[in-house]
């Protein structure tokens, strides 16, 4: 795999090097994803609103990032996908930096719903682009892309953790000062430093797209993508001339709709909506993993605070950071195997490490820190390498188009949205319902997984025979 990898590389330079200036992207996307669940319980002080309301900000920018997917499902034979990344990396940038100032909740929900629509278009563009610009070869530069978003998901939460303000620190200064409550007001918050750093971090990498946009405008599809394209098209042009044949035989004439059709002629006209079938699957499928890595990647924090453990956010932050460490780094070291083990079964291995990490999770999560580590730290293994295998098993048996890839990310985000409003509205009386969601959205993956797989393996593997 990885002699194939960089055998790529060389052939195409220029294609590697707008990968990877998109890619920076995604690392943004991840930075700024991943900073607003640590300081979620800042940010309810920011807008003196409870939880379940500041939780609204999770949802509202998932609202926005489902329709910026759906969007770009119907915009990007339009637009070319570098200089549009330089644009959404440039406004985001900007509205990430005015996070901390904002004081209104029902202008902060703005804020995140305008910076979702841009992020969800960019998701859908950038999975299209790496599709067409790597073919069958994607697997790796798929795993490529996750890596750098699981980076920023890394990094986001040690960037916000010495801006957090816990009681402790303010009760070293309540004899020094004019205090009367150890309680934080807004004035004690220190988030326009992490946000600010968020912020030039995505304004840098829309210097880098513009650039290679001016430089290298055009991207030639993967001469894969075409090979199996023009396969398609022949099989179908023969299917044809073999019922014109058939009717000429019977008697009817070319283009008539007397008289039954072949059946390989019948199989062909099955063969889109038997793709949509599995693709419907696959879209439930990211359903719940997005609401998987959501559930960890936002309500860590809130969980271990609110919890019978009472860590503080700043322990919540560390194991949040674990959990996007494992997320990330195991990415890199499935691009060098997962050719060995093809795309099914990684997906399949990784839905048994994720449920092996609700063993530990879900019974003893609550009371037991070492088990939160451990069951945590397993589940960001399993979720580290599925979502680009998921393209990667999809392609192995036909493109996957601009509106198939936009269908599943605005599937994946209807989870965004669902999950944070039903955990929000519990975690701080009910805490636990944290690993029940974890364990609901593990045990749906499997089964939408398998459910899609079937149909592959009894419809579309042996229509393709």
């Amino acid at each position: 795999m990885a002699k194939r990898f960089f055998e790529q590389i060389k052939l195409y330079p220029i294609v590697f090097l707008k990968s990877i200036i998109l890619f920076t992207c995604f690392m943004g996307t991840g930075l700024s994803y991943g900073i607003i669940g640590p300081t979620l319980l800042d940010l309810k002080i920011q807008v003196n609103r409870d939880l379940s309301q500041v939780s609204t900000s999770l949802p509202a920018r998932a609202g926005g990032y489902a329709l910026g997917s759906f969007l770009m499902g119907f915009l990007y034979e339009k637009c070319n996908t570098l200089f549009y990344a330089g644009i959404s990396m440039f406004i985001t940038g900007i509205l990430t930096a005015v996070v901390p100032h904002v004081q209104d909740l029902y202008l902060l929900l703005t804020i995140f719903v305008i910076n979702g629509t841009f992020w969800g278009a960019l998701e859908a563009a950038g999975n299209m682009f790496i599709l067409n610009a790597w073919g069958k070869e994607v697997a790796p530069f798929m795993q490529c892309m996750a890596l750098f978003f699981g980076l920023g998901g890394l990094i986001s939460p040690l960037i916000a953790r010495p801006f957090l303000i816990e009681k402790e620190d303010l009760m070293e200064n309540l004899m020094e000062t004019n205090m009367t409550s150890i309680e934080p007001t807004p004035n004690d918050l220190l988030l326009i430093y992490p946000y600010s750093i968020v912020g030039v971090i995505l304004l840098m990498s829309s210097l880098g797209n513009f650039v290679m946009y001016f430089c290298f405008p055009e991207t030639a599809e993967h001469p894969s993508r075409k090979q199996l394209r023009n396969k398609q098209l022949e099989s179908v042009r023969e299917n044809q001339e073999h019922v014109a044949v058939v009717r000429l035989r019977s008697g009817s004439f070319i283009g008539s709709t007397s008289g039954d059709p072949d059946k390989n002629y019948k199989e062909e006209n099955n063969s889109l909506k038997i793709k949509w079938i599995v693709v419907s699957f696959m879209m439930a499928f990211a359903h719940f993993y997005y609401g998987l890595i959501l559930t960890l990647g936002s309500f860590l924090v809130t969980f271990v605070v609110e919890s019978d453990l009472k860590l503080t956010k700043k322990q919540g932050t560390q194991i949040t950071s674990m959990f996007f460490g494992t997320f990330t780094f195991w990415r890199l070291t499935t691009i060098f195997f997962i050719e060995y083990i093809s795309n099914e079964l990684n997906i399949l291995l990784s839905l048994l490490v994720i449920l092996i990490g609700n063993v530990f999770l879900v019974p003893f999560g609550n009371t037991s820190e070492t088990c939160l580590w451990i069951g945590t730290a397993i589940i960001g293994l399993g979720c580290s390498s599925i979502w680009s295998s998921m393209f990667g098993y999809l392609e192995e048996y036909f493109p996957v188009t601009a509106k198939m890839a936009s269908s599943m990310i605005v599937s994946a985000l209807v989870g965004e949205f669902i999950f944070p409003l039903i955990i929000s509205c519990f975690i701080t009386s009910y805490p636990i319902v944290f690993q029940w969601m974890t364990l609901f959205c593990s045990l749906f993956m499997g089964i939408t997984f398998l459910c899609g797989m079937f149909v592959i393996r009894t419809k579309l593997k042996k229509q393709r025979n």
